[in-house]
């Protein structure tokens, strides 16, 4: 039995939440002596960048459109214009940022849910967190 698309839609959000609170708990400094502290960014930026890529999916599938893959630009630019206008609205009344600088910002973190899962092979990776972080803020409200 296939699964309605509203039900694929619901699961897409539902599990971007859980991603969404899994990158905030990662967040959390945990002490580990009286002066030192461990905090786990790769593993908590993968989690911002799956909660956003789930967003994404789940507001195609709402549009009535699909979209595979893990490019966040990608997976932006292939919605409807009129949503595209609607979150990069909303991002600008939350955060000050314009819709051009908005996108440019997107193209910077496109692949960074590849980027920071595979980093052991890397030399180095780029990440804004505070950028992921109110980008998947402001699209888990959109459900």
């Amino acid at each position: 039995m296939v699964p309605e698309i509203n039900e694929i839609q619901e699961r897409a959000y539902s599990n971007g939440m859980s991603f969404l609170l899994a990158a905030q708990t990662l967040m959390i400094p945990k002490p580990l002596t009286e002066t030192t502290f461990q905090l786990p960014m790769g593993p908590a930026i993968v989690c911002y960048a799956f909660s956003i890529e789930l967003f994404l999916k789940s507001i195609h599938l709402r549009e009535g459109t699909s979209h595979r893959g893990h490019n966040l630009l990608d997976l932006f630019d292939a919605l409807p214009p009129a949503t595209k206008s609607l979150i990069s609205r909303e991002f600008y009344n939350r955060f000050g940022m314009n819709e051009f600088n908005f996108r440019i910002k997107i193209s910077e973190v496109k692949n960074i849910f590849n980027d920071f899962r595979y980093i052991h092979e890397k030399n180095n990776a780029y990440a804004e967190l505070d950028f992921l972080r109110n980008f998947s803020d402001t699209i888990s409200k959109m459900k």
